[in-house]
């Protein structure tokens, strides 16, 4: 047992030697002409096991050492460990490594299960093979248990890392390590074990290493770098080709996919980078830079298995005001100059809601009139070169760049007219994107606002609907 127990087993030690005390007591008294020597030899035999009986049970006190068990005592170790499991996600079905050796036995020699399953435990010891594994494909080998000796270890055969990725250093992995693993069960001549050649793999570990990516880092002269449309062209060669990542595949060990374009808005990639070394990862809009020999496998040009890195990340979009009017105006506020204290710019729900500007009468007749649909604040403060981008319409408008305006101003108190890029046909209700507008005079400015301003004459009133406002930039 392993628990020290000091005085039952002291008293047990010290009642043998009590036993050897008697012994020697009766040879002396039963031969007293036997040589003194004799009882010198005893005694000093008893000094030395006294002593070291001492060492024994005061040395197993102190390393928690278990002693050899009494007639009626359980010879087996129990241990109790407790892993530590902080940031690791344990799926609640996950189960032991007795419970997977038990269905490894009830499947059969030569079987492996359908199933997966996340087998939890702790690493024990590592395979012969697992560190050439390790270096040459990215594969694991070990064995786990439950963390109780005795019993029999379940073998992590061949597996990945997270994810699926392969491991890219021997740190990541350490005996003792508590593991969860994902895989089926197979049972390979009583060894019951992962079925290997990547079947498997690490689902969850209390070593934070096998989060991180221990893979060199890749450079790429781009001096002399092609485009992709160049390297289409070219067909054949080596060559660094540069270009926008259009779709990208999900890394996995190590490698990924990307098609790429020299145009960053384009749909569709020209020039594919298939399993090319990366460290980290590509995303969709990074300007990349990858080398290798091209090659034109069914029509598609491609490098495959050479080097790839990110030369610029994809720009995020700062969204500084976004209203699309779902459910009412806003934030905005409306200011009417005219004859009329009508409600000029009205909220329009429906199918596509929208801010809507008609100066008409009870009658339906148009009159003059000037009517301001102005943003709060937008606080620029950290924008750089912001643009204005919406969507709208407008019907039977006679001079439409005059009658539907748009202005911008720092304070909201000065204002500046901006030219609108792009307005609808004015006969049918057909939304339109205004295209991006330079509000670059607004940066910096922590009060910025924008007016969209209708006018109208007494024989003509046009329509003009607005929706999905948007003041963002990329940085």
């Amino acid at each position: 047992m392993r628990v020290c127990e000091k005085n039952r087993t002291f008293a047990r030690y010290f009642a043998i030697l009590t036993r050897k005390i008697d012994l020697t007591t009766v040879i002396n008294h039963h031969l007293p002409t036997v040589n003194m020597q004799f009882n010198l030899h005893i005694s000093h035999r008893l000094t030395i096991g006294f002593l070291a009986v001492i060492f024994i049970i005061l040395t197993a006190c102190e390393n928690n050492v278990p002693f050899p068990a009494g007639p009626n005592e359980d010879t087996r170790i129990q241990t109790i460990v407790v892993p530590d499991t902080t940031g690791m996600n344990i799926p609640d079905q996950a189960i032991t490594v007795k419970q997977a050796i038990a269905i490894g036995d009830s499947i059969g020699i030569g079987n492996t299960t359908s199933q997966y399953y996340y087998i939890k435990g702790y690493i024990k010891k590592f395979g012969s093979k697992h560190t050439d594994g390790m270096n040459s494909y990215g594969n694991a080998i070990f064995y786990m248990y439950d963390g109780m000796a005795g019993g029999r270890d379940f073998e992590a055969y061949q597996i990945y890392n997270i994810n699926g990725e392969r491991f890219t250093s021997l740190e990541q992995l350490a005996v003792n390590d508590y593991v969860v693993v994902y895989s089926r069960i197979t049972n390979y001549n009583k060894t019951i074990e992962t079925p290997g050649k990547g079947d498997g793999h690490l689902y969850a570990s209390n070593n934070k290493k096998v989060y991180e990516d221990f893979s060199p880092e890749i450079v790429i002269d781009t001096t002399n770098a092609i485009s992709c449309q160049q390297a289409v062209d070219m067909a054949s060669g080596y060559a660094v080709v540069v270009g926008y990542a259009i779709s990208v595949q999900a890394k996995s060990g190590g490698q990924q996919t990307v098609w790429m374009h020299d145009d960053s808005k384009a749909t569709k990639g020209i020039f594919e980078a298939y399993f090319c070394n990366v460290k980290g990862e590509v995303k969709v809009g990074d300007y990349i830079a990858v080398e290798g020999n091209i090659t034109v496998y069914n029509s598609t040009t491609e490098i495959k298995n050479g080097n790839m890195m990110v030369l610029r990340s994809a720009p995020k979009q700062y969204d500084y005001l976004y209203e699309t009017f779902a459910d009412n105006i806003g934030g905005f506020t409306v200011i009417n100059q005219g004859l009329y204290n009508n409600d000029i710019w009205s909220y329009q729900s429906g199918d596509i809601p929208c801010m809507q500007a008609q100066a008409v009468d009870e009658d339906g007749m148009p009159y003059n009139a000037e009517s301001w649909l102005v943003s709060p604040a937008i606080d620029l403060t950290d924008a750089q070169a912001p643009t204005l981008s919406f969507a709208h319409y407008h019907q039977n408008a006679t001079d439409a760049a005059n009658e539907l305006r748009l202005k911008i101003s720092r304070d909201g108190e000065n204002w500046t007219d901006v030219e609108i890029p792009t307005y609808s046909g004015g006969k049918k209700p057909t939304y339109v994107n205004s295209g991006d507008i330079d509000l670059s005079a607004l940066a910096g400015a922590d009060q910025a606002r924008i007016a969209f301003v209708y006018s109208s004459e007494a024989d003509n009133a046009p329509k003009w609907c607005i929706n999905n406002i948007l003041v963002s930039e990329f940085k």
